[in-house]
């Protein structure tokens, strides 16, 4: 625990906010399936290992996402233009244990701005202020360094190493299980990002 306050504490958290988080809404899959086909998402996110027509992703959301009360889906909108640039999750809420798992997908073109940061951690706010949670947590290729610096940022820490856990182009790949409990992000939030 103590190299981890040592980090937070080194970061530089004086960020303006730029983005927001709304619904996501059956709308939004007109964007969001061209994201599921790019190429960058299809080696990192595990889901979607395959491309999708646009009325798969349609179907996708009539059948996954409206009325699932163990899924949270939220679009991340830049504040300056309100043009969505990602989507976070929260998958598998499971109410009895207080626990979900985090997602989080940005589109090729807007990454690098911190819109990550600064969903990521909107989105355990919510988790954590307005479902209660007790924990999140999330899996990771061990290879996918960039998310796993943003998950880093946002109070995650490896609590494991799955051994081949994801088949991708061929073969097994190993994944992390990161975590962070409601403590860890009140000590963070408290300390750094007061206003968002």
């Amino acid at each position: 625990m103590e190299k981890r306050r040592f980090i937070l504490s080194k970061l530089d958290w004086s960020m303006e906010e730029k983005i927001r988080l709304r619904k996501f809404v059956r709308e939004d899959t007109a964007i969001t399936w061209k994201w599921r086909n790019q190429q960058v998402v299809q080696d990192h996110f595990s889901g979607h290992p395959y491309d999708v027509t646009k009325e798969q992703e349609e179907d996708w959301f009539e059948r996954s996402v409206r009325n699932n009360d163990s899924l949270q889906v939220f679009a991340i909108e830049r504040l300056n233009d309100a043009k969505l640039v990602g989507l976070t999750f929260l998958k598998n809420i499971n109410k009895i244990n207080l626990q979900a798992e985090f997602a989080i997908l940005i589109d090729e073109q807007s990454s690098g701005h911190g819109y990550g940061t600064q969903a990521c951690f909107k989105t355990l706010k919510f988790a954590f202020q307005e479902l209660y949670l007790h924990r999140v947590f999330l899996k990771v290729r061990t290879d996918n360094v960039p998310a796993i610096r943003l998950y880093e940022t946002c109070g995650f820490i490896k609590e494991g190493e799955l051994r081949d856990d994801l088949f991708k182009k061929g073969e097994f790949r190993n994944m992390y299980i990161m975590g962070i409990l409601d403590s860890d992000f009140k000590m963070i939030a408290d300390t750094n990002f007061p206003e968002l």
